[in-house]
């Protein structure tokens, strides 16, 4: 279908790109004339197609493959790495530093996409920030941000949305 398609789109081109110049073609009867009787001479008008070869489209270019995001920062220090920032919030740092470990082994880049939540599924960064929990679930990924979400919902909950908390995992309470 596809070959066929291509070969009327060739021949429409080809007849709109087609040029017609006219020439002429002299004919003369070559026969023997009595004295005195000229020779007859016909003109005619002959059209002759000349076809101007078609120029067939350039290739598409190949697609580009997308460009790779930036990579996310990796988790080489442990917990320890993140007790200044953890300590800028008015919670007790080292229960948060457990639910950070617990929950993602302080990796910023933990992602646990088989978690479920009401609306959606997914848990994101240092604290596990759940879909549904930010507006900015995007940037889960980003140790600071992640913080800022943590410390909002622990503002209003406690440590209760937790489950390594709930659970007894760690000894938030």
């Amino acid at each position: 279908m596809k070959s066929i398609a291509t070969l009327l789109a060739v021949i429409v081109f080809s007849v709109s790109a087609l040029t017609v110049t006219p020439s002429v073609k002299v004919t003369s009867r070559q026969q023997a004339t009595p004295p005195g009787i000229e020779l007859e001479t016909k003109v005619e008008k002959v059209s002759s197609a000349i076809v101007t070869p078609v120029r067939q489209p350039e290739k598409a270019p190949e697609p580009v493959a997308p460009v790779a995001p930036a990579p996310r920062p990796v988790n080489v220090a442990g917990c320890e790495q993140w007790r200044g920032a953890v300590s800028q919030y008015g919670w007790n740092v080292d229960v948060a530093l457990a639910v950070m470990k617990a929950e993602s082994g302080c990796n910023p880049n933990a992602d646990n996409v088989a978690d479920r939540h009401q609306t959606c599924m997914g848990s994101r960064g240092l604290f596990q920030i759940g879909c549904n929990s930010t507006s900015f679930y995007a940037r889960m990924f980003e140790p600071q941000w992640n913080m800022d979400a943590a410390w909002s919902i622990y503002s209003k909950r406690g440590w209760r949305p937790w489950g390594v908390c709930t659970s007894g995992k760690v000894n938030c309470f």
